[in-house]
């Protein structure tokens, strides 16, 4: 259910059209993706959105916050791997210029934190 919220909030983001005025569409997301459902409702929005044409496409892709729960790095479940599997899947196959800001349980929660900026959130 969550996945298929946050891939209907991302299409949301990305498909307003405002009578005639030139807008800077653009989509953004966060938190995530946890679990193998959200990977896939991921990998649907991103096919999608590259997809679409006009204004109906998104400028550039922003994603925010962390790609893992507290509790799997605090566990040690995610490492390197897990981080390139995700870069992976937001890459392959899109167009859509990417940035992605690294914040909160991305490196505050692991077993070893090295790098955190101000207020505990990762900066690497």
């Amino acid at each position: 259910m969550r996945s298929a919220l946050c891939a209907a909030l991302l299409l949301a983001c990305a498909t307003g059209v405002a009578g005639g005025r030139d807008l800077l569409v653009f989509s953004a997301m966060g938190c995530g993706p946890y679990t193998p459902e959200d990977e896939a409702a991921l990998r649907f929005y991103l096919e999608r959105e590259n997809a679409a044409s006009g204004a109906a496409r998104s400028s550039f892709l922003v994603h925010l916050g962390d790609i893992n729960s507290g509790a799997d790095g605090r566990s040690g479940k995610t490492g390197e791997a897990h981080y390139a599997k995700i870069a992976e899947l937001l890459a392959d196959g899109n167009e859509i210029p990417t940035f992605v800001v690294p914040v909160t349980t991305s490196g505050t929660t692991t077993k070893t934190p090295t790098r955190r900026g101000a207020g505990g959130a990762s900066t690497c």
